[in-house]
């Protein structure tokens, strides 16, 4: 059984960063270590899985963003890279670190309008939101509000600037991505109207391109697993 930690970029160890860049050569295509340790140096964190060896065998990282919207500031929790080694997919420790970090982040945020920006080159990330929240966008069944909207395309917007096409929601920066086996979607996912909505509005996840998503952080807006995982004080 795999164990979760949150960890601050700069506490990894230079195993610790060998070990996950590897974990994305076994499971993306065109992956550099260049561009691997620039975008890791971006972030303010990185969720670790590890096996009861000590052993990282997966790991999501995040990245704080304050700004204004609308008059209004916004705190966003940002999601990178979620990869998992298959061996371990659906392991209960991602979704229990997941929700430590969200008690953190709004025990840090008090009174302020927090956000979860997400990115996602394939659709089991995508499911997270559905997983842990009553409403998220974009989603099959509605269109996304104005509101949400325009914070998806401001927050996008500051991170990618023109490599983010906001008529199409979707971010091209990404240079590698999923090797073959990984992005095949088996058929009885198809059947999922979440899984088919993801396919049909990113079908250039294939190519690496990435799905803005958002939705807020409030206890109002935890699903009942959610609020179990999330200390009550918060939820």
């Amino acid at each position: 059984m795999l164990k979760g930690e949150l960890r601050k970029v700069p506490s990894l160890t230079a195993m610790d960063r060998e070990t996950m860049y590897g974990i994305m050569v076994r499971h993306y295509a065109a992956v550099r270590w260049d561009e691997f340790l620039r975008d890791l140096g971006e972030k303010d964190g990185v969720l670790l899985l590890r096996d009861p060896q000590g052993d990282i065998q997966g790991f999501s990282t995040y990245l704080f963003i304050q700004t204004h919207y609308r008059g209004e500031g916004i705190t966003a929790l940002f999601s990178g890279d979620t990869i998992i080694d298959r061996d371990h997919w659906g392991t209960p420790a991602l979704f229990s670190t997941f929700g430590s970090l969200l008690y953190e982040f709004l025990r840090d945020n008090p009174g302020k309008k927090t956000y979860w920006f997400l990115i996602t080159k394939g659709y089991r990330t995508y499911l997270m939101l559905p997983l842990f929240f009553k409403e998220f966008y974009p989603r099959h069944d509605r269109e996304t509000p104005a509101y949400e909207k325009g914070l998806i395309d401001h927050l996008a917007a500051k991170k990618y600037g023109a490599q983010y096409q906001p008529d199409r929601g979707v971010i091209c920066a990404g240079s590698y991505f999923l090797k073959g086996e990984f992005a095949q979607t088996p058929e009885a996912k198809l059947r999922k109207d979440h899984v088919r909505f993801f396919l049909e509005r990113n079908p250039g996840y294939i190519e690496g391109e990435e799905l803005a998503c958002l939705c807020a952080i409030h206890p109002d807006n935890f699903r009942k697993r959610t609020r179990m995982l999330v200390s009550p004080q918060q939820a």
